[in-house]
Formats: structure tokens, sequence, C-alpha cells
């Protein structure tokens, strides 16, 4: 029953893309934009230079994170016609959930920044950093985009740029890292069943609202069936079912990715399933 669900959920999401296709011939021209921006003025000697990838979007419109939910269009990123970069490290801000007919999904409304954390092959050396980037924005209607953008990063002594704060702001939105975090005390992720698992986490404070968004292998799905609040409200217990593709008689042993988000929480690490 569940395959069915998310098969009705994807053809969901692609009536609603096919839509858009159609409405972006005739539709706004500039719901969105995009464009590169450097916290620094120059590469230095750094080992490390951190950027920032802007999204702009009008008023009414959304896009996602890294893992959308139920539907939606995560951002794509490709860097391979850039010049003297080794590696780059997306960094996520903290998302925010929409409901659409029913169909949660996670991701971003107004302006969004993606710290970047890009190595250099060259240490001292400028830097180009080209991005062929391919992402989903909804309203009514969704339209896929696709833009190359880039920004020149000059060899020299590095001064802070004018957009350094902005970065600076976004990078205080990125979930911490769940190993060295202390809003979260405790954490155990138990198989109730082959296909279920309770997953018990216990704060420092009281929480409001909270929230878990589980990432495992390509074409897992999780659902959150109920959560509810324990120890005054600092225990959160969620009870989830997982539909994995690498089937077993448990998910004890499996690894995911969990995401914990409250009002002013936001964690996310690697946890095991017990």
């Amino acid at each position: 029953m569940k395959k069915i669900s998310q098969l009705f959920s994807v053809l969901a999401a692609f009536l609603i893309l096919t839509d858009g296709i159609k409405g972006a011939v005739a539709g706004p021209p500039d719901v969105s934009d995009a464009r590169l921006m450097s916290a620094q003025t120059a590469t230095g000697q750094s080992d490390e230079i951190l950027l920032g990838l802007h999204i702009r979007l009008e008023e009414g419109w959304k896009t996602y994170w890294r893992t959308p939910g139920d539907t939606g269009i995560p951002p794509q990123f490709d860097w391979s016609a850039s010049q003297n970069i080794h590696a780059v490290d997306v960094e996520w801000p903290r998302p925010i959930s929409f409901d659409t007919l029913g169909l949660k999904t996670w991701g971003y409304e107004g302006d969004v920044i993606f710290p970047l954390r890009v190595r250099p092959i060259r240490t001292g050396e400028a830097m180009t950093a080209r991005l062929k980037l391919f992402y989903g924005v909804c309203e009514e209607v969704c339209i896929p985009i696709s833009k190359t953008v880039e920004i020149h990063i000059p060899a020299g002594q590095p001064t802070s740029s004018a957009d350094a704060v902005l970065i600076a702001k976004s990078r205080m939105l990125v979930p911490e890292d769940l190993k060295t975090s202390k809003a979260i005390n405790e954490i155990s992720a138990v198989s109730m069943e082959n296909d279920r698992i309770k997953l018990v986490y216990d704060a420092d404070a009281p929480l409001t609202d909270p929230s878990l968004i589980l990432e495992g292998e390509e074409g897992d799905f999780f659902e959150i069936k109920s959560v509810y609040l324990e120890n005054g409200g600092q225990r959160a217990v969620f009870d989830v079912t997982a539909d994995v593709v690498r089937k077993n008689d448990t998910l004890s042993g499996r690894i995911f990715m969990a995401t914990f988000l409250d009002k002013g929480l936001a964690v996310e690490g690697q946890i095991t399933v017990k």
C-alpha cells in the first residue's frame, strides 16, 4: 500500500512539473535568479575558501532542500567546468515544511544562501567557480530551472567581501553536527518491525513542535506516523515507517542521516538503528 501511495506521489509531482513546463513559456521569466558570491576578495594561501550560492525567489514561490520529501526537485550541482577547484562541499540551511494536497515537502521561500566550502587544487592561485545549476521552483505550478553561474577569485592578499556577512548569517542556519551539539542529550533508534523504527531523543530544553527528517540510500522512503512528547516536553518520540530499497527482516544495523528540527533547534548527524 505504501508503494502505491509513493507512486501516486511521484505521478502527482510529474503532473505538477509538466504543467509547470507548459506554464514556464508564458509565465513570469524572473520568478527566481541565482548568483555565486564570495566571502573574500582574493584566494590568499587558504586551503579552503568560503563561497555562497544565492537563490532569489519571488514572493509565493519556493524551492527545495536536498531531500524534498513526498515530491519536489532537489538542487543539482555540476562544478566540472571550474578552474583550480578540487572539491566543493555544500552546506544546507535548515529547511521549512510545506503541505500541498496532502504532500509534505521541505524547502525554502524568499531568498536562500547555500554556504559552499571550496578546496582549491593549488593554494595561492586564482580560482574560477563555474556552476551548472539545476533546481525547481514552485507556486501553483512548478518550473525546472537550469542556470550557469560563475565567480572569479583572483590571487592575492584576501580581505572580507561585501557578501561575507550574508554568508556568515546563512552558516548560522545550518544544523549543528550531532556529534558535537549540546542541544540533544541522548538518542535511540530501535527497529520495531521489518519496516518500523521507534526513534527517541532527549533535548536539553522543552520542545514545542519537533520534526524529524530521515535520509537513507537512494530510493528509501520514510513516513512519520506519529510524534509525541514526554518528560516534561524534553523527550520526542517518533514512530516511523521505512520503505527501504535493500529489504531485510530487520532494520537493525542500518545507518541513516537524521535531521532534528524545532524552534531554536537544528541538529543533524548519522544514527544507527539497534
